[in-house]
């Protein structure tokens, strides 16, 4: 009953074309899935960016070099790079302006639980930028969406360095839960992140946990890749009973997750296209009636 929204995604970007002009076509499809959402039950969180250019990229680059695929030409008349993004003050005022936007559309919409700044922000800069543009972006955020929990959002801990990105986002004033991505992924630096997926997804829990342990934590993202995500994995072809993905539900909740893993690749490339919905059943049946809170589940390690 959780869904999470690329607000970059054509069908409801706000601004497409010129920084500070809105879509009403895509406003009005953003209402509608809004809508459709608290029909169905659903609730949302909104990641309102995930570019990491601001130029296109150019369509003479060799892809086997590595191609930048996020990127934001509509900031172009004010930033270059990511840098000057983030320390442009038009900028900052256009990405407010955009958000006061949606906000307006659809922040009093209960279906609407969670909004986050950006998508793996450490992929778009160094925290020596990022940390002053978070902390002055949470209270204009929190101003916008009082219904909403505000979180920040990071790449996958899959390297020595990453602990010093997520102890910076545990030491965030206003981050309302933690969350962390985590891939199977051969060509990681961390030995886990190679070994079963049942142990890495209790492991990313306890990293975030032994950070803050008086909030929520989610794996807000996890799935299988090719190393150093080149693609989404191999095993997905083989693995037509879901055996990575019951993994991926159930480990992170019984290791104090205050819900289930939240795959990645869910469309053709693995659950949609090997029919493995049914996994989520499963997990509802398990945790049926159950109140975590109110039992005051505490998750241990032996």
């Amino acid at each position: 009953d959780f869904m999470r929204v690329w607000l970059s995604t054509p069908f409801v970007e706000v601004m497409p074309e010129k920084a500070g002009e809105f879509s009403a076509e895509a406003t009005e499809n953003l209402k509608w899935l809004v809508a459709r959402a608290k029909q169905l039950g659903i609730r949302l969180k909104f990641t309102f960016e995930n570019f990491r250019r601001i130029a296109p990229e150019r369509k003479d680059r060799d892809p086997a070099k590595g191609v930048v695929s996020f990127t934001r030409p509509v900031y172009l008349p004010y930033a270059k790079t990511m840098r000057e993004f983030f320390t442009s003050e038009e900028c900052f005022r256009l990405y407010v302006a955009r958000a006061r936007h949606i906000a307006a559309a659809v922040g009093n919409s209960p279906a609407l639980v969670a909004v986050e700044f950006w998508n793996e922000i450490n992929s778009a800069g160094s925290l020596d930028v990022l940390a002053p543009w978070t902390d002055r972006m949470m209270p204009e955020l929190q101003r916008l969406f009082p219904r909403q929990m505000v979180v920040q959002n990071l790449g996958s801990f899959s390297s020595p360095e990453s602990g010093a990105h997520y102890d910076w986002l545990a030491g965030i004033r206003g981050n309302a839960f933690l969350q962390s991505h985590r891939y199977l992924d051969l060509g990681g630096q961390l030995d886990v992140v190679r070994g079963p997926v049942d142990v890495f997804c209790a492991d990313a829990i306890r990293e975030l946990r032994d950070r803050r342990a008086d909030l929520p934590v989610f794996l807000s993202e996890v799935g299988a890749v090719e190393p150093n995500h080149t693609g989404p994995s191999r095993f997905y072809a083989l693995d037509k009973a879901g055996a990575l993905l019951h993994d991926e539900i159930f480990a992170p909740f019984f290791a104090g997750s205050a819900g289930c893993g939240q795959p990645w690749h869910w469309d053709h490339q693995y659950i949609d296209g090997n029919g493995l919905w049914y996994h989520f059943g499963r997990f509802a049946k398990a945790v049926k009636g159950l109140n975590p809170a109110a039992e005051r589940f505490r998750p241990f390690h032996t």
